[in-house]
């Protein structure tokens, strides 16, 4: 068993790769990349999930059925709730920010997170603290709550089960090989989770020739291969059957030139040079699927979130200690009562917006519920938990994506005129 980097050029040595490992599951980065993975090679009949279900899987089989990790939004919300209440007891320096300040929180969860993916030992770090003496407390408090609390994040879920197939009794999973494809960034947790699987079963990583040969000692791809990659011979040519059209253009200028060329029909694009040390590079093929994300919610959570603020400073209760205006809970329940008949007017006159607006409705109800019942000491509703909530909507709306597929009659090559 063994963790094998395999470097390829193009898509055609990828596919002589998966050929290569029959009966393998394909672990990929998220949803988007399984359906473009299923939608190209899904005759190969290889298994495909992504991180997150691999994940929980791996946690079901080898740590109880319900071991998983919690969602960032959980995670957030709970570790929020913890620094409101640590500010409120004094836990932490009051003359670190004016007042309780959500970026001051934002900042401690984002190094808390960063440090996470290395190790969960903070001891380790100890050194490091005295060049933030303000943020570090905030860090150092989040980790404790983190240690104990109901909330695993992925690191902490990466750990245990990295520790569990270094224990020889620990049976390997089904398949024999897993191949983790698409990711651009694995953590250092994540390289160190890898290499433990390695253990029990073949883990292959493929990796583009061009961003290898870019590389940096510090990068992560180089961590997982301390012996170098296997690299596969690799060649690039057109196919040899088919009409072309040759279209020039002045370094710089591709853009320019692709937006006035006029397709008559779909095509294949293909970026070539006149000079042979210059990398050739292929930019489109045939069958694939172009996605696009689509931001269906900004607007919709701005407005009420601007509503809220502004009932905030004309409703709010004034907190000499967090030196801010507080909603009750009952003027955010008024709020919400108010909203969700709104949406059924709109539903019922015909409104198709007012899909996402339920949507919006009910999720915002959802972690206002969750917050109360975090703790049993209630807190109003100030600066700091709208935006606290803002940013845990944003991580829990749909995400949506438009799509356009290519086509493949023609094929156009672009030659660089340099």
């Amino acid at each position: 068993m063994a963790l094998e980097v395999l470097i390829y050029a193009t898509q055609d040595e990828l596919t002589k790769s998966w050929l290569a490992v029959p009966g393998a599951t394909v672990v990929v980065p998220d949803p988007q990349r399984a359906d473009w993975w299923r939608q190209r090679w899904g005759k190969l009949g290889l298994a495909v999930k992504t991180i997150n279900e691999w994940q929980r899987a791996e946690a079901s089989r080898l740590l109880g059925p319900h071991q998983k990790a919690s969602s960032k939004a959980q995670i957030m919300l709970y570790l929020g709730r913890a620094f409101r209440e640590s500010w409120q007891r004094a836990w932490l320096p009051r003359d670190a920010v004016e007042g309780l300040d959500f970026h001051w929180f934002n900042q401690a969860y984002t190094m808390l997170s960063d440090l996470r993916s290395f190790t969960l030992d903070f001891s380790l770090l100890a050194d490091l603290w005295p060049w933030h003496p303000q943020l570090a407390p905030a860090v150092v408090l989040l980790q404790e709550y983190l240690a104990v609390g109901p909330v695993w994040d992925e690191h902490q879920l990466y750990a245990q089960l990295t520790q569990k197939y270094h224990d020889l009794s620990t049976p390997p999973p089904l398949t024999k090989t897993v191949v983790f494809w698409g990711f651009a960034h694995l953590s250092a947790m994540q390289i160190d989770y890898l290499k433990a699987l390695a253990e029990k079963v073949n883990v292959i990583i493929p990796y583009p020739a061009k961003a290898w040969q870019s590389s940096l000692p510090s990068d992560w791809i180089r961590w997982a291969t301390p012996h170098g990659p296997q690299e596969v011979p690799t060649t690039f040519t057109l196919p040899a059957q088919g009409d072309y059209n040759l279209v020039s253009f002045p370094p710089g200028r591709l853009a320019a030139t692709m937006a006035n060329f006029k397709f008559k029909r779909p095509s294949d694009l293909y970026l070539l040079a006149n000079d042979l040390t210059w990398p050739q590079q292929e930019i489109a093929q045939a069958n694939v699927t172009a996605k696009i994300s689509l931001d269906l919610w900004h607007p919709l959570i701005e407005s009420w979130w601007q509503e809220l603020q502004q009932l905030r400073h004309q409703q709010g209760r004034y907190n000499s200690a967090l030196q801010d205006f507080e909603l009750s809970l009952t003027d955010i329940e008024s709020f919400l009562k108010t909203k969700g008949q709104k949406i059924m007017q709109r539903a019922a006159h015909g409104d198709l917006s007012a899909g996402r607006w339920f949507k919006l409705w009910s999720l915002l109800t959802q972690i206002v519920e969750h917050s109360q019942s975090l703790s049993k000491q209630h807190f109003g509703v100030a600066g700091f938990e709208l935006a606290l909530w803002r940013k845990v909507l944003y991580q829990m709306v749909p995400r949506v994506y438009g799509q356009r597929p290519a086509g493949h009659d023609a094929i156009t090559v672009f030659d660089l005129n340099a």
